[in-house]
């Protein structure tokens, strides 16, 4: 893979009234200074890949600058919001182009009436080299698919570490649409791949008239190795296997969820899927929710299946899409309990995602958002990996703590012992780009751990240490 410092995920803008999340901070902050344009889904984020410095957001028919203003020529850029799926991806090769992906809105039911010739996928194209470095959308309402497409959309990257794909999925069939973005562009055709399960809503009335599992949300794994969709009604839910060398789609794997789907997510290291599901037959209103795990590496598709794990029910209110933070972290968008077409004021957390079980340490009030409401999206970009902060070369802050981590390497193994008090529940360890090698839990703690690190190659890592209340970071080096 190449190397890069995968800070574009940084920071997030999606509330509607203006709120976001500060990864430049460990833990990260809360930011209240956005432009929310009302939106309450659609929310894409991307920050510089050096320094973390936010670039632009958008809505989906907006786009924002890092100062907060509309982006010259960036309303409208798209066709509107849609569930979670607006996505942001550079061009490989340029410092300052980025493409702006917006995919139809139901199926295609939901048109621009400003612009009644741009329909389906549409992309527009961000110059950041323009406006005093604010940038400025050159071209928008590029054609790249007539519909009808489904709202599942996300971007792997390529396994030369440059490149990209853009995946997405054809709604009322079983086809995934793959392409390629290279130096040269976007590649004029797509990869067309029948695997998995047909997306479509059969039952009639409302939920086939307005396309309802065209809505949905589709997640690659950290590692780009794996993907993951479920829709809106039926909840149709599958698993695949992804090549990001060929990007060749195999191995589906249904899974039930047993309700209407909206929100996925991978833990950090791939063993984990979770889930967000809803009553479908409240339609938009977010009913009887749960937050389900499943265990990816509990054997044949008939194992995964049976490790479904209910981590969460909320009795009010509901879940909507999920987000792994640069801090190893899942944090989940609640749907407001008072009903409004905006966000919780709170977002759910997963503090120990790679856990099976109740271990995972779901806390429902994880991150308090200053009293706005968020929205049911969090930043659709794709992942990134990395951790939180800005301050070490690596990528890695050492945020100021009175926890003091006391780390000795030896010969294959590393000593970590930490003071009483600190209570740690989990240690990560991660090369300087951001890659976890290896995860304990630490819990009861004892003040001390042997890391086994025979075998692995010369070099610096970080030691992240997380808890409830504790995010902590130091780096260490492993001799040639």
């Amino acid at each position: 893979m190449g190397t890069h410092a995968q800070r574009e995920a940084h920071r997030w803008y999606f509330g509607g009234e203006g709120v976001g999340l500060d990864f430049t901070t460990c833990p990260p902050t809360v930011v209240q200074d956005g432009l929310g344009a009302g939106t309450f889904e659609g929310a894409a984020t991307i920050s510089d890949p050096v320094t973390g410095d936010l670039l632009f957001y958008t809505t989906g028919n907006v786009i924002i600058n890092a100062e907060h203003e509309v982006m010259v020529n960036g309303e409208p850029s798209g066709l509107t919001n849609t569930m979670s799926q607006n996505t942001i991806i550079p061009k490989p090769g340029s410092n300052t182009i980025y493409y702006v992906f917006t995919p139809d809105v139901q199926g295609g039911l939901v048109l621009n009436t400003l612009y009644p010739d741009a329909y389906g996928l549409n992309m527009a194209i961000v110059d950041m080299s323009l406006d005093f470095g604010r940038g400025a959308v050159v071209d928008k309402f590029i054609p790249v698919r007539p519909p009808p497409n489904c709202e599942l959309l996300t971007a792997v990257r390529h396994s030369n570490g440059v490149d990209f794909w853009l995946i997405g999925h054809v709604y009322g069939t079983n086809e995934f649409f793959v392409y390629a973005i290279t130096e040269d562009g976007l590649s004029e055709e797509p990869l067309l791949q029948a695997i998995g399960p047909v997306i479509d809503t059969p039952q009639p009335g409302t939920p086939d008239g307005s396309n309802f599992d065209a809505i949905g949300h589709l997640k690659a794994s950290p590692q780009g190795d794996r993907l993951a969709f479920t829709t809106f009604y039926n909840g149709t839910t599958a698993l695949f296997d992804f090549d990001p060398n060929t990007g060749i789609i195999s191995n589906p794997i249904p899974l039930l969820i047993g309700k209407g789907g909206y929100g996925v997510c991978f833990s950090p290291g791939g063993s984990k899927l979770y889930i967000t599901a809803r009553d479908s037959a409240q339609y938009g209103i977010f009913f009887d929710a749960d937050l389900l795990q499943f265990d990816l590496n509990a054997g044949d598709p008939g194992a995964i299946q049976a490790s479904r794990f209910p981590v969460f029910s909320p009795n009010v209110g509901g879940f909507a899409t999920m987000r792994l933070g640069p801090d190893q972290r899942i944090y989940v968008a609640r749907a407001s309990q008072d009903l409004s077409p905006l966000g919780d004021e709170y977002l759910g957390m997963i503090i120990r995602p790679e856990l099976a079980g109740a271990a995972c340490s779901y806390v429902h009030n994880g991150v308090f958002l200053n009293g706005q409401q968020g929205s049911w999206s969090l930043n659709s970009l794709y992942e990134t990996g990395g951790t939180c902060g800005n301050d070490l070369p690596t990528g890695i802050q050492t945020p100021p703590s009175p926890t003091k981590l006391t780390l000795i390497p030896g010969a294959g193994c590393l000593e970590v012992m930490w003071p009483d008090g600190a209570d740690p529940d989990r240690l990560d360890l991660l090369t300087s780009d951001g890659r976890i090698v290896a995860s304990l839990d630490v819990r009861p703690s004892t003040g001390r751990v042997s890391v086994p690190t025979a075998g692995w190659a010369a070099g610096c890592y970080v030691l992240q240490v997380s808890g409830p209340q504790l995010v902590q970071s130091e780096r260490f080096v492993i001799p040639e």
